[in-house]
């Protein structure tokens, strides 16, 4: 097949939005499929290539990986303007409105600025099907936009909470607008249920690679008890707690094991965890890593006894999924779906959810106890079938579907490219 996704985060953004349509972009590219990852630029790049000069790279392509294609924004002041808060709140939310309704997203601009590459993609690439995560409203309208310009059917992957991101008022007309959508994922069955498209997402979890499975067969470290706190903090009460019950556990050490606690925190709140813990947890000791690449965060994982992160009701954390596969315990705090129990409990795996500080602190003291004898550490017996090439069997089963429904068939045969690098 040949597929374009469509995510506004660039592949090669430092945060997670980036990272769920480029490893299934690379594993449906191991898949032999041809795939184009549309993005938005990344922030400060130079200027974008033309679309002569991407029509000419395109042909040129090694299809063993997916080729990017980054849209410069198209100018658009107001819109800038009420992103980045430059204007008064009731002009600023009138313009969120209309981009949400009437508009193209909180990122019309790119919607806009994609357009002089849509000839190109869809002469010359041809593409069987368009894939595109909500993201936003934007991703969506630049999906299903590019799917008409190419008369191919385009389908919407739900990697977040609709419900929490769209007001109430709005869903309704959205998915009235984006009812052609041929076939729904989603990242979660959180997610899922939490659509606004009236019929549900087939769940695909989002994966990992070789790497992290890897590291659950290193031995955990014996020299230091290291805790990984992993992504956003998200409420500032939910980490005291956190900290609290840390505090209470290092508290109840003999100081020559105390010493040896360590709280590794790899992530974007830097600032928060530092002068939280300096206030809170001030006999921890501290190692703040800020936000790791995947190699890098796989080596801090294998370097730990605990992982760990704070959990927020309003989504499904990636994360867990991800850590759970390391080999060690996982801890969630103050809690945990049920939809993330049963992913551990599939892989035989660790996941403790301590509702309260000091239930947090005894959980602590076991993991401790159990470290200390040697006895720490799981098998994540199934977490294989957690990796981003299971998922992109999955994609790949869904996406054939669709191209197989009558009207359809036919882009399942091969097509000659056309080249198109005279475009402008």
């Amino acid at each position: 097949m040949r597929l374009i996704f469509v995510n506004y985060s660039h592949p090669d953004v430092d945060h997670v939005a980036g990272t769920r349509l480029r490893e299934f972009a690379r594993a449906m590219a191991r898949r032999s499929h041809q795939v184009v990852l549309v993005s938005a630029p990344l922030s400060g790049a130079a200027m974008m290539p033309a679309p002569a000069d991407v029509a000419r790279a395109l042909d040129r392509h090694d299809w063993a990986h997916p080729f990017y294609v980054a849209c410069a924004l198209a100018p658009a002041r107001m819109l800038d303007a009420a992103r980045n808060g430059r204007m008064p709140v009731p002009l600023r939310r009138a313009v969120s409105l209309w981009s949400l309704v009437l508009g193209d997203g909180p990122w019309h601009d790119w919607v806009a600025g994609s357009k002089p590459y849509w000839p190109l993609l869809t002469r010359q690439f041809r593409p069987d099907l368009v894939w595109s995560n909500f993201g936003s409203v934007s991703d969506l309208a630049l999906a299903q936009g590019l799917a008409r310009f190419a008369h191919v059917p385009w389908c919407a992957d739900i990697k977040d909470n609709m419900r929490a991101f769209l007001p109430t008022g709005t869903r309704t007309l959205i998915a009235r607008r984006f009812s052609d959508v041929a076939g729904l994922t989603a990242n979660a069955q959180f997610h899922a249920d939490r659509a606004v498209f009236g019929r549900p997402p087939a769940v695909v979890y989002s994966g990992v690679d070789e790497a992290s499975l890897a590291v659950a067969q290193r031995p955990v470290p014996r020299d230091r008890f290291r805790i990984m706190l992993v992504g956003s903090i998200y409420s500032d009460d939910a980490f005291a707690g956190y900290l609290r019950g840390l505090e209470s556990f290092a508290d109840r050490l003999p100081p020559e094991q105390q010493a040896a606690v360590e709280l590794c925190y790899a992530g974007h709140d830097v600032e928060r965890v530092r002068g939280a813990a300096a206030q809170l947890a001030p006999a921890v000791r501290l190692d703040l890593r800020g936000y790791l690449p995947a190699g890098a965060l796989n080596e801090a994982y294998a370097g730990a006894a605990v992982q760990s992160y704070i959990w927020a009701g309003t989504t499904f954390h990636h994360k867990t999924i991800e850590m759970l596969t390391t080999g060690r315990p996982v801890v969630a705090f103050p809690d945990e779906f049920d939809e993330s129990m049963r992913i551990a409990g599939t892989m035989r795996a660790a996941l403790c959810h301590p509702n309260t500080s000091e239930e947090l602190a005894d959980v602590l003291a076991t993991l401790h106890s159990q470290w200390l004898a040697g006895r720490l550490g799981g098998n994540a017996l199934a977490a294989r079938s957690f990796t981003w090439n299971a998922g992109a069997e999955t994609l790949d089963q869904i996406f054939q579907g669709i191209l197989r429904r009558p009207g359809n068939v036919a882009r399942l045969a091969p097509q000659p490219s056309h080249d198109v690098s005279t475009a402008s």
